[in-house]
């Protein structure tokens, strides 16, 4: 399934996509990145909480790819966009993946610097750990 395809799946509240689609979906660093940032937070994150160096427009591009490999989901909560990692139907469909991601280290293209929300998130997710 190409890019294409799954950022324009229909249902996303059904199920993770297939391996392949959720690893294309998250060879992309600032993707990446999102998720980390997802999975260290305990609340929703609002769409425009995100300080990765992207556009507008691109930033919506990932939020879809996410959402169409299952990733994700979002709901409006007034003017805001509330994005949660939908942690538990990862966890069945591919145990400790979220966990995998979180542990391993993130190396970013020089060209991309991670905001201070993922560093944090990095910071809890390593307290946590022990």
């Amino acid at each position: 399934m190409n890019t294409q395809e799954f950022a324009g799946r229909s249902d996303p509240s059904g199920p993770v996509a297939d391996i392949a689609t959720v690893l294309q979906a998250l060879a992309d660093p600032v993707r990446l990145a999102m998720v980390r940032s997802l999975a260290g937070s305990v609340e929703p994150i609002c769409c425009s909480s995100f300080q990765v160096p992207v556009t507008k427009s691109t930033l919506s591009h990932h939020f879809r790819v996410l959402r169409g490999a299952g990733l994700i989901e979002q709901r409006a909560e007034g003017t805001r966009k509330l994005t949660t990692l939908r942690r538990a139907e990862i966890d069945a469909a591919y145990p400790g993946l979220v966990e995998t991601l979180v542990r391993a280290p993130l190396e970013l293209p020089e060209s991309l610097e991670l905001d201070e929300a993922v560093r944090e998130s990095e910071l809890a997710a390593g307290a946590l750990a022990g």
